[in-house]
């Protein structure tokens, strides 16, 4: 649980610190984009390589290379002095956190089943989401800059390699290789390609609202950077609130109806947001999608062998890196006119998605 929080705060910080960038560098929006567009592609390429090698290179071994990713990528953050370097320092970052969630859901998968509750793993994720803002309002205020959170973070990650390396405490569980050809019969089951489609989709747009939250915003909605961190914190509250008790939800609703009401939820929210320009919307869109990764991801996750469990893992966030470099990109190209219609995209999207859901639903 703490990894995730830290990892998460690696992945959440570049959200507030966007519209800092943009305006320190005078940067246009679909310039700015190339940062989590290189952000998601470092996490893409860990995840490629990894789904293929960590159930012989081991659990425990997988997560020592995300931390060394980690500080690596913060490290180089802090003292990148141009535009290039901030790519490759997020480049690298993107590595961390790609293999690291991988890792762990991995890792977690293989905990006895009564205490799999993935929307408490995630909800840790969203304990980063919080932090993250106020890490980055916070020290902007120093005489280290914004940038002074990552070197805070790097020194996390020093913490969670020393507890890992001398407690032992996960397991580095090694599995026979999966061949390639293997790996492809798994990736297109009917259920799996379908739910890999719906997690590209759904991680991209996730990620796309709080990322160009700023520019909405500061554009369209008229407030200061300052308040749409703090926005953002809120926004991070009720999606963590959300995964903490969305496994009680969906004792009582199930898989269907659970990841329909947040589907329908999340679009209704966001066009209520456009049409309304209230900030309280942005926050109650949070709600909404706080369950809907943990939920499917438990749904799938549990018809498969252990075995298969790590390279899904691997697939999916692969697929949720592409998603997020497709979409947080074009998003960052429509904010040069406007990003009112960046978001109208992302509703379209949704709404794909709840088609998706209902051809998931039929195969399984």
């Amino acid at each position: 649980m703490g990894t995730m929080t830290v990892f998460s705060l690696l992945a959440s910080s570049l959200a507030p610190m966007l519209i800092m960038i943009q305006n320190d560098y005078n940067i246009k929006p679909s310039v700015a984009g190339l940062l989590p567009l290189f952000n998601a592609f470092g996490g893409m390429v860990a995840n490629f390589f990894g789904s293929m090698i960590i159930a012989q290179f081991g659990l425990l071994n997988s997560l020592y290379v995300s931390v060394f990713f980690g500080v690596t990528g913060s490290v180089l953050f802090f003292f990148s002095d141009n535009f290039i370097l901030l790519m490759i320092s997020l480049f690298i970052i993107g590595m961390a956190t790609g293999s690291s969630f991988m890792g762990m859901t991995s890792a977690f998968a293989h905990v006895d089943e009564k205490y799999q509750n993935y929307g408490f793993l995630h909800a840790f994720y969203g304990l980063g989401g919080i932090l993250a803002p106020l890490f980055v309002t916070f020290f902007r205020d120093t005489s280290l800059g914004y940038k002074g959170a990552y070197i805070i973070y790097s020194a996390f990650l020093l913490i969670v390699f020393f507890f890992m390396f001398f407690t032992k405490i996960i397991e580095n569980k090694i599995y026979e290789k999966i061949k390639i050809k293997e790996g492809f019969k798994i990736i297109f089951r009917n259920y799996i390609f379908v739910a890999l489609i719906i997690f590209m989709i759904y991680s991209g747009i996730e990620n796309g609202i709080v990322t160009w939250g700023g520019n909405l915003f500061t554009e369209r909605l008229n407030y200061t950077g300052d308040f749409y961190a703090a926005t953002l914190s809120k926004f991070w509250i009720v999606f963590t609130l959300g995964r903490v008790f969305s496994e009680l939800f969906l004792k009582f609703l199930g898989n269907k109806k659970m990841l329909y009401m947040l589907s329908f939820g999340a679009v209704i929210s966001l066009i209520a947001l456009l049409e309304f320009e209230f900030p309280f919307l942005f926050i109650i869109t949070g709600l909404f999608l706080s369950g809907f990764f943990p939920v499917l991801q438990k749904y799938i996750n549990q018809k498969l062998s252990k075995r298969e469990v790590g390279l899904f893992s691997g697939i999916l966030y692969f697929s949720t890196n592409l998603g997020n470099m497709i979409i947080m990109y074009t998003m960052g190209l429509f904010g040069d006119i406007s990003f009112i219609y960046s978001y109208i995209m992302l509703i379209i999207l949704f709404i794909f998605i709840i088609f998706m859901l209902r051809r998931l639903f039929r195969i399984l």
